[in-house]
């Protein structure tokens, strides 16, 4: 196995626990053990079982997946807004939310994109992009 590739499976590692942190976070621990994920990590379903006390559970469901996906990232905000304009494939209330993504959604930072972009495609930037602007 190559070293890059360990390098990229540890980050994804972390990214998949970074997943299920921000889920159980915004009420969705049932769904984390219900689907096992925690195990993936080694973790065991005690570990999940300790029940937050910052008030999301008592949200509604559509507001705190927006939520999550705000938190998880763009491409995940990316997918609600998507899914926003598509009250075909999910129910009027749930593309409602979403829609606050459109606009209403935190900015990242050019340094932040650019540093993703740098660990992401080292040394090959000048040859995908021929340009990259603040």
């Amino acid at each position: 196995m190559k070293i890059t590739s360990i390098k990229r499976t540890i980050r994804n590692t972390r990214r998949f626990a970074e997943l299920i942190k921000v889920l159980c976070k915004f009420g969705f621990r049932q769904l984390v053990q219900d689907t096992g994920l925690h195990r993936l990590l080694g973790g065991s379903k005690d570990e999940l079982e300790a029940p937050s006390s910052n008030g999301n559970e008592a949200l509604p469901r559509p507001v705190r997946v927006r939520m999550v996906l705000e938190e998880l990232s763009p491409t995940f905000i990316k997918l609600g807004q998507i899914l926003s304009t598509r009250p075909d494939l999910i129910p009027p209330e749930w593309a409602s939310e979403f829609k606050k993504l459109q606009d209403n959604c935190q900015l990242v930072s050019f340094t932040d994109i650019y540093n993703v972009l740098i660990v992401e495609f080292p040394g090959r930037l000048d040859q995908i992009f021929s340009a990259l602007d603040a």
